[in-house]
């Protein structure tokens, strides 16, 4: 479970601050995000911190995401996409399919 605030437009893209929770908060990802221009087929890029409860350790990461949009209507969307979250101390990493669902005002 988790979510994503950000801002941006078409020319230069938008900026997120993303939460991802996986397991009851087992893994937390908190990560800023730069996704370029609102595109059918989409990549993002982050830096942030990771924490992997089961084996008591955490710090920075880095966040790579490729998904796509599906546009119904002007304001609503629906964004299957494929994320790794990979942490720099030991490498550590989560790989998770999420099904994104967005409101674009």
């Amino acid at each position: 479970m988790g979510g994503q605030v950000g801002y941006g437009n078409e020319s230069w893209g938008k900026v997120f601050i993303d939460i991802l929770m996986i397991h009851s908060e087992r893994s937390r990802n908190y990560f800023i995000i730069y996704e370029p221009g609102f595109r059918r087929l989409y990549w993002q890029l982050g830096l942030g911190y990771t924490h992997y409860q089961y084996i008591r350790t955490d710090g920075l990461g880095v966040r790579v995401c490729l998904g796509y949009n599906y546009a119904f209507g002007k304001y609503i969307m629906i964004r299957p996409a494929l994320e790794l979250n990979l942490g720099f101390h030991k490498w550590l990493s989560n790989l998770s399919i999420n099904l994104n669902f967005g409101f674009k005002l």
